[in-house]
């Protein structure tokens, strides 16, 4: 099942360790007027490549909790965990809550600041 899926370029924009932020963006270019985000709050686990050549938001199976249970120091539920797939290839992040939204802001612009 799918919850979002996007076949435009993503970058793995940003990470802050202090807050534990995680952006994946594919910025505005000449083809696509607003900038699409993919924000994750809370992580405790990344796994995924910078360049990211389209993506689906798909639902987390036992395999993908197994794999990233070693990583993380609590039981994990599928809630716990976002999984996305690019290229036939599962992408794993343990975070709290995520979001996907679509702004015109500039492509530097930082969605957990506001700034």
């Amino acid at each position: 099942m799918e919850t979002f899926s996007s076949r435009r370029k993503f970058q793995l924009w940003s990470y802050t360790v202090s807050h534990g932020c995680a952006l994946i963006r594919s910025p505005r270019d000449e083809r696509f007027s607003t900038n699409l985000d993919l924000a994750c709050w809370g992580v405790e686990y990344l796994c995924a490549p910078r360049f990211i050549d389209g993506l689906s938001i798909v639902r987390a199976s036992q395999e993908d909790l197994a794999a990233c249970s070693p990583y993380v120091k609590r039981n994990l539920l599928p809630a716990d965990l976002l999984v996305f797939e690019t290229q036939g290839v599962r992408c794993r992040i343990v975070m709290a809550t995520y979001r996907v939204s679509e702004n015109e802001e500039d492509i530097f612009f930082d969605p957990f600041t506001g700034g």
